[in-house]
């Protein structure tokens, strides 16, 4: 079983990738609690038959690679310098684009109701203009991601009034339309952030909401930058 030393620039899907695996196999071939290396240290990789065979279950589902001299491409620290950005309640305007992948909002959802609809929210976000993470957040602070929500109406995990949906992904594309609409970003300039939309959202506890929501902005950031960008 072949050693890799760790570069600059290299974190373990990065390295899952370019050896055909998985960050789980490779965290259970390390005796790795966690998802943080460390540049100089080495890990065990799976040989040149293991990837071979791997190589068709991560082909689909894997982030983006480092280049040949194994830094982070420019357009992988322009994200991780964005998420470095604190968001505030009441400056952050949510109409800015999540700039990251499908693979990182899947890492979000992953044990959640959601899992599997990182697809879905960037799609949204695309379609309507609204931050995938901050309409995740409200997932989470309506109803734990799915998981508390209406009997009459179970896929609505966003809380509002909205009838007739089909799907978990059928509420996230309805969430980002509603957003967009006339009663949030098309009732006034300013009304794009969280701290302005929480009276139209949630009026009876507006402060909490917008609270709520920003924090787990902030969570979502803090944890894709400790296990995904690790260098």
């Amino acid at each position: 079983m072949p050693d890799y030393i760790i570069n600059s620039g290299d974190n373990l899907y990065s390295i899952a990738q370019r050896y055909g695996t998985t960050v789980e196999n490779l965290m259970r071939m390390n005796n790795l609690s966690s998802n943080k290396i460390i540049i100089g240290n080495t890990l065990k990789v799976p040989d040149a038959k293991t990837t071979k065979v791997n190589s068709i279950m991560v082909k689909n589902n894997s982030a983006p690679a480092t280049n040949r001299t194994g830094q982070v491409p420019s357009n992988k620290t322009k994200i991780r310098t964005s998420l470095q950005k604190r968001i505030d309640r009441n400056n952050f305007d949510v109409t800015t684009k999540f700039q990251g992948t499908v693979v990182d909002l899947n890492f979000i959802l992953k044990d959640t109701k959601l899992k599997g609809l990182g697809k879905n929210f960037l799609q949204a976000q695309e379609k309507y203009g609204v931050n995938a993470l901050f309409m995740i957040a409200i997932a989470q602070k309506e109803s734990a991601w799915g998981k508390f929500t209406p009997e009459k109406n179970p896929y609505n995990f966003a809380g509002l009034g909205i009838k007739n949906i089909k799907s978990f992904a059928d509420c996230v594309d309805k969430l980002a339309q509603t957003l967009s609409g006339k009663n949030y970003f098309q009732a006034q300039p300013s009304k794009k952030t969280p701290s302005k939309i929480a009276p139209t959202y949630c009026p009876p506890k507006a402060a909490e909401w917008s609270r709520d929501v920003t924090k787990f902005m902030n969570n979502y950031q803090q944890k894709l930058l400790e296990e995904i960008y690790i260098v």
